[in-house]
This record gives C-alpha cells, structure tokens and sequence, in this order.
C-alpha cells in the first residue's frame, strides 16, 4: 500500500486539488500555492486512510514523516518558527519522496511525552531532549 500511495502523492497535480487549509495558511509563505495544495491534501488524506484502518498506525507515522520530509526540504524559511523571506518568487518544486530507515546497532529510546516530567526520570548522565516547537 506504501508503494501505491506514494506514487499517487508524487503524481498529484496542483490544478486537480481544491484550495485547503495549507494552501490558504502557507501558499505563497512557506511554500508555493501549488505546493501547499499538494502538502495539504496529502496531510489531510493520510488523516482519511488512518481513520478509515487503510493503513495502521505505523505507516501513517511512516508516511507523514515522509510528507514532512519533503515539504521540510522545500520550505521558504530563514531557520526561526513563523519566519519565512518575503519578496520571493516562490517556485513549485514539491516532490513526495518516501523516507528510509536509518539502520544502526545502537539502543535508541524515544518517548512521547510532556519533557517536563520525562526529565525528572531520566538518568542526568545521557540525556538530550529535543522538545517540539
């Protein structure tokens, strides 16, 4: 299923998809019109297949890592959250692209919760905690 979706995401076309959420927050911002038409009917079908049990839990985690990926390798940014450049021809440039899996032989512990409370009961020896935006 991975395979097939990841194909229809890379075929899309801007002037086949109706104007969206990201098409109207970012269009023209962060990402070209076009492109945040494409971000944001892949983002919201994703949302369609997880509900709807076409895909489980794993690969819509897979996917949408793959959506961010992408649109993350394209965006017109300067490095700040909400910060984009101004006054620039914007180019569509999105391609879909499926991530790989970074294999490696260490013991990687990933937790998903407040870092708050997650700091308290980590050993203070080895710990980097990269809090979301």
């Amino acid at each position: 299923m991975k395979d097939s979706l990841t194909q229809d995401f890379a075929n899309l076309q801007a002037k086949d998809i109706k104007e969206n959420y990201y098409s109207k927050a970012f269009g023209g911002k962060f990402f070209s019109k076009n492109d945040s038409k494409i971000i944001g009917y892949v983002r919201d079908r994703l949302d369609c297949l997880l509900e709807q049990k076409q895909v489980n839990e794993k690969e819509f985690c897979i996917l949408l890592s793959s959506l961010l990926y992408s649109a993350d390798r394209i965006a017109n940014t300067v490095g700040h959250y909400d910060a984009y450049r101004k006054n620039i021809a914007l180019q569509d440039r999105f391609v879909y692209e499926l991530i790989e899996p970074i294999v490696s032989n260490a013991e990687i512990e990933i937790y998903r919760q407040d870092s708050n409370l997650l700091v308290k009961n980590l050993s203070k020896q080895n710990r980097q905690i990269d809090i979301a935006f």
